[in-house]
């Protein structure tokens, strides 16, 4: 999986590495398409924080990393803005 230099940085701040993020891909709680941004959106759990993995359909490239919540997750779903399986 490639990261763009972008999800690098967010990496960084959260003091996380790629092999984190690939690992914690194999178990996500939620594969999501964001209809509004034209992208899949993992969410993952890593010790009790859960991140939005952005990926870029066009590049298949990891854009973005970043903590959310089981709220903002459900907003997203109601609202239509994240398709989920």
């Amino acid at each position: 999986m490639e990261f763009s230099n972008h999800a690098k940085l967010k990496l960084s701040f959260y003091q996380l590495s790629e092999m984190e993020i690939e690992s914690a891909r194999k178990n996500a709680l939620l594969e999501c398409d964001d209809v509004f941004e034209s992208s899949k959106v993992t969410i993952i759990k890593i010790d009790d924080n859960i991140f939005a993995i952005v990926i870029s359909i066009e590049t298949n490239k990891v854009i973005t990393v970043y903590k959310t919540d089981f709220e903002t997750i459900k907003n997203r779903r109601e609202k239509g803005r994240w398709i989920c399986k």
